[in-house]
């Protein structure tokens, strides 16, 4: 064997792909115990989560969610500002601190839809985007929230909101 040549053995053995990752085998299933144990805390701080997000968020002048704002829902929220781009307010929120997505989330027929855009509208949509006109593209905001989201985080960002849309 050289950095020149390699001469490979016959099958079976050619085949063999060594030795197994026991250990990375042993600390799969000792991550997937770990998950599993703290699954139904992690419930309660996400109802808990989406219970604040809906509280926060409808205190908020100007502010239509999009999409389901009941039933078994996971703490994310899309919504828009009336009178202010999506982009405008991510980036707002950003000055806060706050990262959040704006825009379409690559759902665009899904944003399509929540947005109620009229067919010419989702024509002109795609026209715009063929024409990279950025500032024109409909869209929202969605802030996600995860297990290590506070409940305190969330207040921020409804305090940041208010701030953001209330009188100059």
């Amino acid at each position: 064997m050289s950095y020149d040549e390699v001469i490979w053995a016959d099958t079976p053995d050619r085949d063999d792909a060594g030795s197994p990752n026991v250990v990375g085998v042993v600390a799969l299933a000792a991550a997937a115990e770990e998950l599993l144990a703290g699954r139904g805390r992690d419930r309660v701080h996400e109802e808990a989560l989406v219970r604040a997000l809906d509280d926060e968020l409808a205190t908020v002048a100007g502010l239509r969610r999009l999409g389901p704002v009941v039933g078994d829902r996971l703490p994310v929220a899309a919504f828009v500002v009336d009178g202010m781009p999506h982009g405008e307010v991510a980036a707002r929120l950003a000055q806060y601190g706050i990262g959040v997505r704006s825009g379409c989330f690559c759902a665009h027929p899904y944003l399509s839809r929540l947005l109620a855009l009229s067919p010419s509208e989702v024509e002109r949509f795609h026209a715009d985007a063929r024409a990279n006109r950025q500032d024109r593209l409909p869209g929202a905001v969605r802030v996600s929230c995860s297990s290590a989201t506070r409940l305190a985080d969330v207040a921020v960002l409804g305090e940041a909101l208010r701030a953001i849309t209330g009188p100059s």
